[in-house]
């Protein structure tokens, strides 16, 4: 069968992944018709396109090369439009792709298979890796803060900090320092935008676990204190 899944919305149209007639999978999409429902891609051995999420009116997707090697992928809805914007010799897996407005950031996996920030600009040549490290790690929970984006990346200790990106490198930048967060505990936190904070709970450097919030600069990450009635473990 067709088995659509991972739908996005892009401009007027839907972005989606669905087998073609030889059971391989490919990038499509819908204007919500029969008529208008389109395979875009027709690769031999599919696409497998996966993480889809919108960049203006494109698309942007983690999506299969011709050496099964998984790489980021545009696509304007056209075959002629799609392109590979990136040619990694293992899987880059680009993940947690978030649109900046002209840049998208994603995590992704360096030439040693070490998950780093990645920005691209939709080019060949705007699509670029932020940050490096030789340990090898998990970045978690990239979330969208205006035209920037928080997410949790490890310390030396393997305690888990909270850091933001404004798709450069010299803007890519630990907020925190003494967070005592662990993977797992990152994992299951969740970082919630209020107007221009963003609220997040970590366990500070005393192990309690309670509020924190940010502007987005050092300065202004802090813990809630004084709140009445509250008892945070």
């Amino acid at each position: 069968g067709f088995s659509p899944d991972d739908t996005v919305a892009v401009g007027g149209e839907v972005f989606l992944v669905g087998l073609d007639a030889n059971g391989k999978a490919q990038l499509w999409k819908t204007d919500g018709t029969a008529g208008g429902t389109i395979q875009v891609t027709s690769f031999t051995n599919g696409v497998n396109a996966q993480n889809i999420a919108a960049f203006g009116n494109k698309a942007l997707f983690d999506g299969m090369d011709a050496n099964g090697h998984y790489q980021l992928w545009l696509s304007d809805g056209t075959s002629t439009g799609t392109v590979q914007l990136t040619s990694s010799s293992n899987n880059l897996d680009p993940t947690n792709i978030i649109s900046l407005g002209s840049t998208a950031v994603f995590f992704g996996n360096d030439a040693n298979g070490h998950q780093q920030m990645w920005v691209t600009d939709g080019t060949v040549a705007g699509t670029t890796q932020l940050t490096t490290s030789t340990i090898g790690y998990t970045l978690v929970d990239l979330t969208a803060y205006g035209n920037k984006a928080l997410f949790y990346r490890p310390d030396n200790n393997g305690k888990y900090q909270l850091w933001i990106t404004d798709g450069t490198a010299v803007g890519t930048v630990a907020l925190t320092s003494n967070l005592n967060i662990s993977f797992r505990q990152a994992i299951h936190e969740s970082i919630a935008i209020s107007g221009n904070q963003a609220v997040f709970t970590a366990q500070g450097p005393d192990g309690l676990q309670t509020l924190w919030v940010t502007d987005g600069t050092v300065a202004g990450t802090h813990e809630l204190t004084g709140i009445t009635n509250a008892a945070f473990r």
